[in-house]
């Protein structure tokens, strides 16, 4: 796990995801990682209600579904770094 135990290592976290996801706004990049993981979950609802669901799919969203959660509650917490200088 990346560490962030101060103000140039929480930068250098949300510069790495903003070079990672193409953006320039915590905020924004916060919020859309989150909707991106509600969609996921909704789709992994509608697989499981299939007679027939595709259980590789629904794991493979299910990872992606965790490191969204991990990516946004990293950048939470360098918000919340930052936001103290």
């Amino acid at each position: 796990m990346y560490p962030m135990r101060n103000y140039q290592e929480a930068m250098a976290f949300i510069n790495y995801k903003f070079q990672q996801y193409h953006a320039n706004d915590v905020s924004m990049l916060i919020n859309f990682l989150e909707s991106q993981a509600t969609s996921l979950q909704y789709q992994v609802n509608q697989l499981l209600t299939h007679y027939q669901p595709n259980y590789n799919l629904i794991e493979r969203n299910r990872t992606y579904i965790d490191i969204l959660g991990v990516d946004v509650d990293k950048l939470k917490q360098a918000r919340a770094i930052i936001n103290q200088y």
